[in-house]
C-alpha cells in the first residue's frame, strides 16, 4: 500500500506495483510511503526509469492501528470504515481496498 498526504493506492503485489505506471506518474508523490502486508514500512526514491523504488532499507514498522488511522481521513465512503475497522491485520485491510 502506498500512502501519500491526501490519497492511497492498494497493490495485491510488487509486481502489479512496478508495472503499472499510472501509480508512478500519479499516485506516489516524494512524501509517500510503501507499507508491505507485515507492516514494514519504506520511503520511495524517484529512478531514472521513471519509478518509484523502495530503498533498501525500511524506515519503521506500521501496525494495523496506524494503518487505520492513516487511512480514515482518505477514505470517501462510511462503509469503508466500518469494513476497514473490523480488520485485524495489514494484509486483510490492503485485501480489502484492493477488491475495490
Amino acid at each position: 500500500m502506498i500512502i501519500s498526504k491526501g490519497f492511497y493506492t492498494a497493490v495485491s503485489d510488487l509486481r502489479e506495483y512496478y508495472w503499472d505506471i499510472d501509480i508512478h506518474r500519479w499516485g506516489i508523490e516524494s512524501n509517500s510511503e510503501l507499507v508491505d502486508s507485515v507492516g514494514d514500512k519504506y520511503n520511495l526514491k524517484f529512478i531514472e526509469t521513471g519509478r518509484w523504488v523502495p530503498y533498501q532499507k525500511k524506515t519503521g514498522t506500521m501496525d494495523c492501528g496506524e494503518l487505520k488511522r492513516r487511512l480514515a481521513p482518505l477514505l470517501y465512503m462510511p462503509r469503508h470504515k466500518k469494513e476497514i475497522d473490523s480488520k485485524k491485520d495489514i494484509r486483510e485491510v490492503i485485501d480489502l481496498l484492493v477488491a475495490q
